[in-house]
């Protein structure tokens, strides 16, 4: 069985809610040694519409403390995170660890942490 990525697996996620997402992160293949991934406006890996609004969504797996840092501390995504916000756009971080189906079982299954942010005067937070 292949192994999904986050993005992967969040658009799944995201389409199986009635959303229409797609993903707007890129691969340079030529910048640096290996490439590298770009997100859009530094911050966001899926754009989806949906609940009469757009969304921009930022998936990660584990590391979700890093990826809620970029969001609200980086100096290139927070600028941009709070002028999308500004304009009427929603952001969220969806992180995915696998966690038990049953207390004391062993059989996992992969579920999402999700976070959305929202602005106070200037200053981005989340519930």
């Amino acid at each position: 069985m292949s192994k999904m990525s986050p993005t992967s697996r969040t658009l799944e996620y995201v389409r199986s809610q009635g959303w229409v997402a797609d993903t707007v992160e890129r691969y340079l293949p030529y910048a640096g040694k290996f490439g590298k991934r770009k997100d859009f406006l530094n911050f966001a890996d899926i754009i989806a519409l949906g609940e009469g609004s757009i969304i921009a969504i930022q998936s990660c797996g584990q590391a979700f403390s890093e990826h809620h840092r970029k969001l609200t501390e980086d100096e290139k995504a927070a600028p941009n995170v709070r002028l999308w916000l500004k304009n009427g756009g929603r952001v969220i971080l969806i992180g995915w660890r696998k966690v038990l189906l049953h207390r004391g079982g062993k059989a996992r299954r992969w579920a999402p942490r999700i976070r959305e942010y929202r602005l106070e005067g200037n200053k981005v937070v989340w519930e």
